[in-house]
């Protein structure tokens, strides 16, 4: 055995799926390895973990209470086992709490909204902040977008594509005919590239993960009240979020129902207006921290084996999301 086990803000030694034994092959008669796969697969604690990680910790966003907390539960977890773990210090982070947030329409009439706060977002500062919902002009060169921004003062701009269908592919499968899924993704194709194309000609390119930041910062510099995303995942209720980049204002993401719900009243021009209260808020730059925990070893002292994975999560799942 090694001297030390490095375990880097991971519990992956025991979040192993359990799967009956006799439904695997194993292709080696090493004892040690038969050992650990003993432990892993007929031992595991992933559910008791993940219960607790991921419904009362939840997201570990780097820089957040919950992060904070997810590293103090993994060194008393680690510590419960009679094994040496604690925080150590790599560097600074941007502090940032997502507290509590609500999204109405109230204009032209009232209803909930499936939205939140990007991650990074500034918050409302404890009072609701209303405006309406514009999107993207139908222009055809930089210079039309350019005389056209200062319209986005004190306003919500909706810079995604808005999905014509929200069902995912699988149930068109399952309930359409052949002749109306090739329709819809043909027009769904079609529409998303006018979207693309569009986007280009006003210097947005829509280059992936990442493009909202640049999209959103040229939005604030404007004068926007805020920015509405939406990264529809192909399935029931599911979509991505990434980071807000913005500084001070508001940065959201919607689910892809009720992103077209405001889009398509926008550009019927039905004058959207939706209100926000938000509890987000910086907590100024502040130290990160990675779990170190370490196993003393007894036949090899002076060689080590090294385990390492990233603890932070994504903030708008579960926790379990990255």
């Amino acid at each position: 055995m090694t001297r030390y086990l490095f375990a880097f803000g991971t519990l992956a030694a025991t979040l192993v799926s359990a799967v009956p034994v006799v439904s695997q092959t194993f292709p080696t008669d090493d004892p040690v390895l038969r050992q650990m796969w003993t432990e892993g697969i007929e031992n595991s604690q992933a559910e008791v973990l993940a219960q607790v990680l991921f419904d009362e910790i939840g997201p570990r966003l780097t820089g957040s209470p919950g992060h904070e907390q997810g590293n103090e539960w993994l060194v008393s977890t680690y510590n419960s086992w009679d094994i040496t773990a604690e925080n150590q210090e790599y560097g600074t982070w941007m502090r940032w709490r997502r507290g509590r947030a609500h999204v109405d329409l109230v204009e032209p009439r009232v209803r909930t909204l499936e939205m939140m706060s990007l991650s990074w977002s500034p918050g409302t500062g404890g009072q609701p902040v209303r405006g309406e919902v514009v999107v993207m002009p139908n222009v055809s060169n930089v210079t039309e977008f350019e005389a056209w921004l200062p319209t986005v003062r004190g306003k919500f701009v909706a810079i995604a594509f808005p999905q014509p269908t929200c069902r995912p592919d699988a149930d068109w499968e399952r309930w359409a005919t052949e002749e109306s899924i090739v329709e819809m993704r043909d027009a769904r194709s079609t529409a998303e590239q006018a979207w693309r194309d569009q986007m280009n000609r006003v210097g947005l390119e829509i280059l992936g993960r990442g493009s909202e930041t640049a999209i959103t910062q040229r939005f604030e510099r404007a004068g926007a009240t805020g920015v509405i995303a939406s990264r529809w995942s192909q399935g029931w209720g599911a979509h991505q979020m990434f980071a807000s980049g913005t500084e001070r204002m508001l940065a959201l993401t919607a689910g892809c129902e009720d992103y077209g719900l405001l889009h398509r009243l926008a550009a019927n021009g039905q004058h959207p207006v939706i209100e926000v209260l938000s509890d987000a808020e910086f907590l100024g730059e502040g130290p990160v921290s990675n779990v170190i925990a370490r196993l003393p070893g007894t036949e090899f002292p002076d060689e080590y084996v090294v385990l390492s994975a990233h603890f932070d999560s994504w903030d708008a799942a579960s926790g379990a999301t990255d």
